[in-house]
C-alpha cells in the first residue's frame, strides 16, 4: 500500500500519531453503536462470565498451590508449565493459528473439512509424540534437572489432552458461540480446581501431583469438548482441497516462531531466576508476578476473546482495505479500554499490592512493595505489547511483527541476566520492565509498526471508491 502524504505527517509527530490512533474523535460513537448490538451485548456478557470464572479460579487455585505447596514445588510446577508453553508455540501454534485465521474463509469456499482433517493429523501426531517422550524421558530429565522423578511425565500428558481440549474451545469462539465457549471453559477450570486440591491434600503435596491432577481434568473435558468437534467435521460436505498448509507456511509458522521469542520475552527471568540462584527464589518471583499480571492478564484475555473473532470476520478480504479499517476500529476500542482499565489498576497495586500477594498466596511468598510496583508495571506493559499483535494477525503482518519480537528477545536474556546477577528478584523486575517497554515503543510507533498499518488501511479505506 502506499503512504498518503497525511499519513506520512502524522507519523512525523509521534505524540498527535499516538492520540490521533488510540482516542479517536468518534471512538464513543463507535463503542456506543456496539453496546446497542443486540447480538455484541451477548457475546460480551458471556465472554465476560468466561473471564469471571478464569479469574476467580485463578485466585483459588494460586492460593491452593502456594499454601500446600513448598516455595520450590511451586517454583518447579509453573517452570513446567511454562516449559509446555514453548512446546506449544514451537509445535501446534503454525497449525492452530493458521486454521484460526483461515476458518471463515475456508468455510466461506467450502474447504472446511479438508481443513479440519489437515489440522486433525497435525495434532494427533504432535500431542502423541510430546505425551510419549514425557513418559519414556521423565526418569532421566528428573536427574538431568533436579526434577520430581515423574513430572515430565505428568506435564507430557497434560499436553496432549489440553491441547486437543482448547481446540473445541477455541473453535467455539472462533464461531462466536459464547454461551458454550464459557460453559466448557468454566467446566475445566472448575474440574480441575478440584482435581488439584484433592491430589495435593490427599495424595501428596508436591509438583507431580498437581500437574496429574490437572491432566485428569484435562483428558475429561477434551472428551466432552473435542470429540463432538471432531465428529461434526467429519461429517461434512468434502469440498475441495483446502489452501491451510498454504496459510501455514506464510501465516502459521511466522506465528509460531512469533510466539517462542515471545516466550523469551516474557519467562526468561524466571529460569535465569532458576538457574543463578534457585528453584525457590523462582517460586516466590513467579507468585507475585501472577498475582501482578491478573488484572491485565483478564483484560487481555478478554480483548482477545471479544475482538479477535469480531476482527477475523470483518477482514475477510485482506486486500479490501475498508474491511481493514472496520477491522481497526474495533482492535482499537479494545486497545483504549485496556489503556484506561490497566493504568486504574496501577493505583490499586500502589496502595494495596502487598495484601494482595498475601490474600491470594501466603505470607511466606509477601515481597517488597517496590518489586511488587515494577511487576505491575511490568505485566501491564507486556499485555499492551501482546494486545498490539492482533493489528498485525488481521493485517497479515506477522513476519513483520516477527523482527520487533526478535528484537525484543535479544535484549530480554542479557538484560536480565545482568540485572538478576546484580540485584537478585529486584532486578530481574525491573529488567523485564525495561525490556517490555522497549518492545512496545518499537511495535508501536517503529517503522512499520502499529502506527503505520493503522494509518495505511485508515487511509486507502477512506480514498477508496464505495461500491
Amino acid at each position: 500500500m502506499q503512504w498518503s502524504s497525511r499519513g506520512r505527517s502524522l507519523y512525523a509527530k509521534p505524540v498527535e500519531t499516538f492520540a490521533m490512533i488510540f482516542f479517536p474523535k468518534r471512538l464513543i460513537t463507535n463503542m456506543a453503536a456496539v453496546l446497542r448490538n443486540p447480538r455484541l451485548r451477548r457475546e460480551m456478557f458471556w465472554v465476560a462470565c468466561n473471564k469471571a470464572v478464569e479469574l476467580t479460579t485463578l485466585f483459588v487455585t494460586l492460593k491452593v498451590l502456594t499454601n500446600f505447596l513448598s516455595k520450590a514445588g511451586f517454583g518447579e510446577f509453573n517452570l513446567a508449565l511454562t516449559s509446555l508453553m514453548l512446546l506449544d508455540s514451537i509445535l501446534i501454534v503454525p497449525m492452530n493459528r493458521a486454521f484460526q485465521r483461515h476458518y471463515h474463509t475456508s468455510e466461506e469456499r467450502g474447504t472446511l473439512r479438508s481443513t479440519a482433517m489437515a489440522l486433525f493429523r497435525w495434532y494427533t501426531v504432535v500431542t502423541v509424540a510430546v505425551a510419549l517422550g514425557g513418559c519414556i524421558f521423565s526418569i532421566s530429565l528428573s536427574g538431568w534437572f533436579g526434577l520430581e522423578t515423574w513430572t515430565a511425565m505428568a506435564a507430557g500428558i497434560y499436553f496432549m489432552a489440553n491441547r486437543w481440549r482448547a481446540l473445541g474451545v477455541e473453535t467455539l469462539d472462533i464461531r462466536r458461540q459464547r454461551r458454550k465457549c464459557a460453559v466448557h471453559n468454566g467446566l475445566f477450570l472448575l474440574s480441575q480446581l478440584a482435581l488439584v486440591f484433592a491430589a495435593i491434600y490427599f495424595i501428596k503435596a508436591s509438583a507431580s501431583a498437581a500437574l496429574f491432577a490437572y491432566a485428569i481434568a484435562a483428558v475429561i473435558c477434551s472428551l466432552i469438548v473435542a470429540v463432538p468437534l471432531v465428529r461434526r467435521m467429519r461429517v461434512m460436505p468434502e469440498g475441495t482441497n483446502s489452501e491451510i498448509m498454504r496459510m501455514v507456511w506464510s501465516f502459521g509458522l511466522p506465528f509460531g516462531a512469533l510466539m517462542v521469542f515471545q516466550w523469551v520475552q516474557n519467562f526468561a527471568d524466571r529460569y535465569i531466576i532458576a538457574g543463578q540462584l534457585d528453584f525457590q527464589s523462582a517460586g516466590l518471583y513467579v507468585a507475585a508476578y501472577q498475582v501482578c499480571g491478573i488484572p491485565y492478564m483478564l483484560l487481555l484475555n478478554i480483548m482477545y476473546s471479544l475482538l479477535m473473532p469480531i476482527a477475523y470476520q470483518r477482514a475477510r478480504d485482506i486486500d479490501d482495505p475498508r474491511q481493514l479499517w472496520s477491522a481497526d476500529r474495533v482492535l482499537l476500542a479494545g486497545v483504549a479500554a485496556y489503556l484506561g482499565i490497566g493504568a486504574s489498576m496501577l493505583l490499586v497495586y500502589g496502595f494495596w499490592g502487598r495484601q494482595l500477594i498475601v490474600l491470594l498466596t501466603s505470607k511466606g511468598f509477601a515481597l517488597p512493595l517496590s518489586i511488587i510496583m515494577f511487576l505491575t508495571l511490568c505485566r501491564y506493559v507486556q499485555c499492551l505489547g501482546m494486545l498490539f499483535q492482533l493489528f498485525f494477525a488481521v493485517h497479515h503482518q506477522i513476519k513483520r511483527l516477527l523482527w520487533f519480537r526478535a528484537i525484543g528477545a535479544i535484549i530480554t536474556v542479557p538484560i536480565c541476566w545482568f540485572a538478576v546477577r546484580s540485584y537478585d528478584i529486584t532486578g530481574a523486575a525491573v529488567g523485564a520492565l525495561l525490556a517490555g517497554t522497549i518492545y512496545v515503543a518499537l511495535v508501536c510507533l517503529g517503522r512499520g509498526g502499529c502506527a503505520w498499518e493503522i494509518l495505511s488501511s485508515r487511509s486507502a479505506a477512506r480514498n477508496r471508491p464505495s461500491t
